[in-house]
């Protein structure tokens, strides 16, 4: 019998190979990784870095954490086709899904 964490990494795999894109995770030391990713909108989004009060629109990206073997830190990339996302934050990390506040890359 499978354990718990088996059945939520691959019901989490399930979600993404349904609702996510092909991407590749570009980290600072190491290798490029495949993997897919779902992107979506988050339009109350607190700007990174400094403290504020000011939201504005903002992405958002969900991967499998196990995919990616560690979460992504701020700079690094996901590239999508032929449009980069670097990282601001990474607000979520459920040990199964890592959530990270993107923009385009220019």
């Amino acid at each position: 019998m499978a354990d718990s964490a088996a059945i939520f990494r691959r019901a989490g795999e399930d979600i993404l190979t349904a609702n996510a894109v092909d991407a590749v995770y570009t980290p600072d030391d190491g290798p490029d990784i495949p993997c897919r990713v779902h992107i979506s909108r988050d339009p109350d989004r607190q700007p990174s870095g400094y403290g504020g009060q000011i939201y504005g629109p903002g992405l958002r990206l969900k991967a499998l954490l196990h995919v990616l073997g560690k979460p992504p830190e701020r700079g690094e990339t996901f590239t999508v086709g032929e449009t980069a996302y670097r990282v601001e934050d990474t607000p979520g990390n459920n040990g199964i899904f890592i959530t990270c506040t993107v923009r385009e890359a220019t």
